[in-house]
């Protein structure tokens, strides 16, 4: 008996062994990683069957939904076993904890499901208030799960070095956005008040009635005319037209436009890109996952 029970204890020793290894082997990154992606085209056909349908989602639907949270479940429990407190405390925290919180929210979203079919059609106003807050809930409920998606940057190398390229440059897109916002504001307070200065100068009869109108359209405002700046140079809206009232003034605001449009687009757009690009690869030199393969 003892024999017997030492073997069957060795045994638990080893299937928990194994368990605790199994989230670091590859073959069951890419398990989840199928799974996640895979998830996440079923909550884009169940999407496109109820807007065309008009209908709620089919329970096959919510079967499949269910199953997927049972097996992130499941790896979220062999997770924290393999990792323990580092779970929380490693490098990647920040994924550990976006996984713990839409797993959460599979698990809402199954008890919300089962509270809804275990009620019953609601026929008063209370009621239906719930139900609907319910189906709210379940709505935004699965819109975050398909964030998850994201996830799957961490098993493939190249799209993990690209996020985190991404992310390192974030510092740099929000004062590249301020130099360009700056350039645009200085180049829209004159326009605007060239537009202004022309439409009080000038009758309304005595400029043509269409060109007043583009005038005061584009250029009426600041608000206006910085948006049309950055039409102008980001393909939102063809310059050749928001420049013909500006023309109508005088050639002599033709061309200080053209300049704008010359110095954002070759020297501005350009000196952006390059610090963008350093910025990449610099992020890449210092991915300690890429310096590791």
């Amino acid at each position: 008996m003892d024999i017997g029970r030492s073997s069957l204890g060795s045994v638990d020793m080893r299937l928990l062994q194994r368990l605790k290894r199994l989230p670091r082997t590859g073959g069951f990154q890419l398990f989840i990683a199928v799974m996640i992606l895979s998830n996440s085209l079923l909550i884009g056909v169940e999407v496109q069957y109820r807007a065309v349908a008009g209908t709620g989602a089919d329970r096959a639907f919510l079967a499949m939904q269910h199953c997927y949270g049972a097996i992130f479940l499941v790896e979220m429990v062999l997770r924290l076993n393999c990792e323990g407190l580092s779970f929380f405390t490693s490098d990647f925290w920040a994924w550990n904890c976006l996984d713990l919180l839409l797993v959460g929210t599979s698990m809402i979203e199954l008890i919300l499901d089962i509270i809804y079919a275990t009620s019953g059609l609601a026929v008063h106003s209370s009621a239906l208030v719930l139900e609907t807050s319910n189906f709210r809930i379940i709505r935004v409920i699965r819109i975050i799960r398909s964030v998850r998606t994201v996830r799957v940057v961490e098993v493939i190398g190249a799209l993990r070095t690209l996020l985190h390229s991404l992310c390192s440059t974030f510092k740099t897109l929000v004062w590249a956005m301020l130099l360009l916002l700056i350039v645009i504001y200085v180049a829209g307070v004159i326009f605007t008040q060239v537009a202004y200065e022309q439409l009080q100068a000038q009758p309304i009869a005595a400029l043509d009635n269409s060109v007043n109108t583009m005038l005061a359209q584009y250029w009426g405002t600041l608000g206006s005319s910085m948006t049309t700046l950055f039409q102008s140079i980001s393909g939102g809206v063809d310059w050749d037209i928001v420049v013909q009232p500006l023309g109508d003034i005088h050639q002599v605001w033709l061309l200080v436009f053209i300049g704008f449009i010359t110095f954002v687009t070759f020297a501005v757009l350009n000196v952006v890109t390059a610090v963008f690009c350093q910025a990449a690869i610099d992020s890449a030199e210092h991915d300690k996952d890429m310096v590791l393969q």
